[in-house]
């Protein structure tokens, strides 16, 4: 029914009610609900299935617990090795592992004495990296000291400059308005009759006024060209200085290049030495696990003799317990 009213045309469908399908699918479940009771078979097949699951969800978690107890007793027997070892407690079968535990000891250390020497270079190669940059930058700070006084003097003379400038412009407007009266007297009687008639009258009136404001301007044209000397002197040692200054600066630069080309060497040495370090301990490290495994082997053996001593007491104990919950385990996942 439901799959007839899917394959109705969507004309005929949104012509039927909307609940009508959910009442069909509401019957469809009744029916298979009905099945499942009275066919036991099916029952059957379906607890084995989800029973199966439950299985495998239970032997999953048991493995992972006997794998967590594995690994427990594994760090116990490495800690009865240390013990045994660092208190030489003696044990049949153990005279080949301790070999190779004394072998593997000093090559650790002497990976360790190298590593303290790269150490003490690199701790040189700092403090020398150290005292050559304090050096060049106190070389630095004299230039700039010596270079100071100049810049001073730099700017007082741009100073100076600056009111020359302003004084000569004051007596260039001052000689061009002398000029101009010296020109506007001499217009004051343009013809020759009018200038006889003023001179028969006040005849030295006009040539005295002529004569002072020519004074007046040739002190301002004197006046002027002392400025303009005295402005390209202020230039010169503008020019003098500066010059003084750029060498100055040349040097600071020469100084901060050699300052970073020293510390460019001092850091790719360091670099390097700690490259090296870095490798060493690595080849260290690798030691640690053959070591591990030593320690382990040699713990079997002395757990196994039990050997007697105060400080293993407590282990045994630990031991013991999780060999038990070990065998547990296993049976356990044997059993399922």
């Amino acid at each position: 029914m439901v799959g007839y009213f899917l394959f109705l045309s969507p004309e005929t469908r949104e012509g039927l009610p909307y609940w009508i399908l959910w009442l069909l699918l509401f019957i469809i479940l009744l029916l298979l609900i009905f099945i499942f009771l009275r066919d036991k078979d099916l029952r059957r097949r379906l607890n084995m299935f989800f029973f199966r699951g439950k299985i495998k969800l239970i032997k999953i978690s048991l493995r992972t617990q006997l794998k967590k107890e594995r690994k427990k007793k594994e760090e116990i027997l490495k800690k009865i090795g240390e013990i045994s070892w660092a208190e030489n407690l003696p044990v049949e079968g153990s005279e080949e592992i301790r070999e190779e535990l004394k072998k593997l000891e000093e090559k650790a250390k002497n990976y360790e004495n190298e590593i303290q020497e790269i150490n003490k270079k690199i701790l040189v190669l700092k403090e020398n990296q150290r005292e050559s940059n304090r050096k060049y930058d106190e070389k630095i700070r004299e230039k700039e000291r010596e270079i100071k006084p100049y810049k001073e003097k730099l700017i007082e003379l741009k100073e100076k400059e600056k009111i020359t400038e302003a004084e000569i412009k004051q007596i260039k407007k001052k000689v061009e308005n002398l000029s101009q009266k010296v020109i506007e007297t001499k217009k004051e009687a343009p013809k020759k009759e009018e200038r006889e008639a003023i001179f028969k009258k006040e005849p030295k009136k006009i040539e005295e006024k002529e004569e002072i404001l020519l004074n007046k301007n040739k002190e301002a044209e004197k006046e002027f060209s002392l400025k303009k000397e005295l402005k390209k002197d202020l230039e010169r040692q503008r020019r003098e200085l500066e010059h003084e200054i750029k060498s100055y600066k040349r040097e600071i630069k020469k100084i901060e290049a050699e300052s970073r080309d020293r510390d460019k060497g001092f850091q790719k040495e360091i670099r390097e030495w700690e490259k090296e370090k870095e490798k060493i301990t690595g080849k260290k490290h690798e030691l640690e696990k053959p070591k591990e495994t030593l320690l382990e082997k040699l713990g079997i053996l002395i757990e196994r003799a039990r050997i007697s001593n105060e400080g293993l007491v407590l282990l045994y104990s630990q031991i013991d317990r999780v060999n038990e919950r070990i065998k547990e385990l296993e049976e356990k996942i044997q059993n399922l």
